[in-house]
């Protein structure tokens, strides 16, 4: 597996200076990492196992999930999020120009590309075991995407509604002013 970022269990350590990573206060007792793996197969076989516990997931088409997945690994647009060693999250992103991105949000994908360039970040699978994996995550994904303008993503709840969400790169945004 490749390491993608590592955060240390006790966060009072850290000589890093403050940045905005760190707004989000760290956990305190569990162990984190955000990996690829070098398998394409157990990359994918992780995502599903992770996904299909998840109702917002579950109930969608085989087809449709498998080539999402697919989509990921093969671009190596995702991370398998661990904790305490163990396989606990999944998310997976696709990027593009903002104007595909946009109709990709109101439900339109029939403009996306490859998935493999662009200024904004479609964000279409995201699994986590809880807030503070979750507030792990969105850190990670700073760094790791810290060079793309927005952000979009939609929410999807175990009762079928959607949210559409899109995320500004702020530093981008402040660099540039």
């Amino acid at each position: 597996m490749t390491l993608v970022s590592d955060l240390e269990s006790d966060p009072g350590t850290s000589d890093a200076p403050e940045t905005e990573f760190q707004k989000t206060p760290p956990p305190t007792a569990e162990r984190f990492q955000a990996l690829r793996n070098n398998s394409p197969l157990l990359s994918a076989g992780i995502a599903m196992s992770l996904m299909m516990g998840h109702p917002s997931f579950a109930n969608r088409s085989f087809g449709g999930i498998s080539r999402l997945i697919a989509g990921h690994v093969n671009r190596g647009h995702y991370l398998i999020l661990f904790r305490d060693g163990k396989p606990a999250g999944f998310v997976g992103w696709a990027l593009s120009p903002e104007g595909p991105a946009r109709a990709w949000l109101e439900g339109d994908g029939s403009q996306m590309g490859d998935g493999k360039t662009g200024d904004c970040v479609l964000f279409n699978i995201f699994v986590s075991d809880g807030p503070d994996m979750t507030a792990y995550a969105r850190r990670v994904l700073r760094e790791e995407l810290r060079d793309k303008r927005l952000g979009f993503a939609r929410r999807i709840y175990d009762d079928g509604r959607i949210k559409p969400i899109e995320i500004t790169n702020s530093r981008l945004r402040q660099n540039n002013t």
